[in-house]
């Protein structure tokens, strides 16, 4: 199983997060008007630059750079695109307001694993206020030749969050809500990271689909046809995780959370392991994984204590 790295006016960048080739997308879109979504590690400006290139656009033709949510690798390169797109504004959640305007004062430690991801994003640099645009849930924006973008806000993966929907191909800008999903290893996950809710991504994925789109264009990544596949199987991992969670909170056992959570998704490491290799998979083995697993058993304790 593949995906696809266009589709129509669609182009999958590839963002080469920590370095890793189809590991997280960004998106560049084609309308009257030229866009972006998503932005890349800050980092990695130079690569994302080359590859918009290629398609033989200029950063300067871009008017509009959408933030599907507040991290790093999402948002991140924010500062460094817009210097080189004139015309553009970024837009986004009002929740990113700090993390775009005033990255610094935030204590990224606190929020991802106290190594390699909490150190490049403390090297964000801030974008200028006047740049901004905070979208509301429902707004619509035209960008010709057919292509509409319609917001909807969705906190699931973070409270920073929006989905995208795009009406010239009938697709869905995800965000990260069905987690990492690497199709050509077969293998997909859900990430928990801090300041997810997975009830609500639970009831998020039903409601789309409930009328799915004929594509959707993942964080990490690609774009495919798989839709029921995908959603659906993100569907099944949020269910039983939040299954593990309900059932050591309720014998009194929440230190067991975080262990059950590596042992249910070990299989899907293993996946990545056989095709993307060993350092992708002691990146999300040791480094991601492990410290997301912890915050979740944390979401666990405070979402059933009370009904334990």
């Amino acid at each position: 199983m593949s995906y696809l790295e266009q589709l129509n006016n669609i182009y999958c960048i590839d963002g080469m997060m920590r370095g890793f080739e189809k590991y997280m997308s960004l998106y560049v879109i084609k309308g009257k008007e030229i866009v972006m979504v998503d932005t890349g590690e800050r980092m990695r400006f130079e690569t994302t630059k080359a590859q918009i290139e290629a398609l033989g656009i200029k950063l300067s033709d871009i008017t509009r750079l959408f933030i599907t949510h507040g991290h790093q690798d999402h948002l991140g390169g924010a500062a460094p695109l817009i210097r080189e797109m004139p015309n553009a504004k970024v837009y986004a959640h009002p929740a990113c307001k700090q993390r775009l305007t005033d990255p610094g004062s935030i204590d990224w430690k606190a929020i991802f694993s106290p190594g390699t991801m909490a150190r490049i994003t403390m090297e964000m640099e801030p974008v200028p206020e006047d740049r901004i645009v905070y979208v509301n849930d429902g707004d619509e924006f035209d960008l010709g030749d057919g292509q509409v973008f319609r917001i909807k806000y969705t906190a699931g993966h973070q409270p920073t969050g929006l989905i995208i929907y795009e009406s010239k191909n009938n697709g869905l800008f995800i965000n990260d809500l069905v987690g990492n999903c690497f199709l050509d290893a077969d293998s997909q996950y859900i990430l928990n990271t801090r300041n997810s809710d997975n009830m609500v991504s639970l009831a998020t994925l039903k409601e789309v689909m409930k009328a799915p789109p004929a594509y959707i264009y993942m964080g990490h990544y690609g774009i495919t046809d798989k839709v029921d596949f995908v959603i659906t199987r993100a569907i099944q991992q949020l269910e039983d995780q939040l299954e593990i969670g309900r059932k050591y909170t309720s014998e009194g056992k929440p230190e067991l959370i975080a262990e059950k959570i590596m042992e249910y998704v070990a299989p899907e490491l293993e996946k990545v392991r056989k095709v993307r290799g060993e350092e992708v998979y002691k990146y999300a083995a040791i480094d991601h994984l492990p410290f997301q697993s912890k915050v979740y058993a944390e979401y666990c304790e405070k979402r059933f204590a009370k009904t334990a």
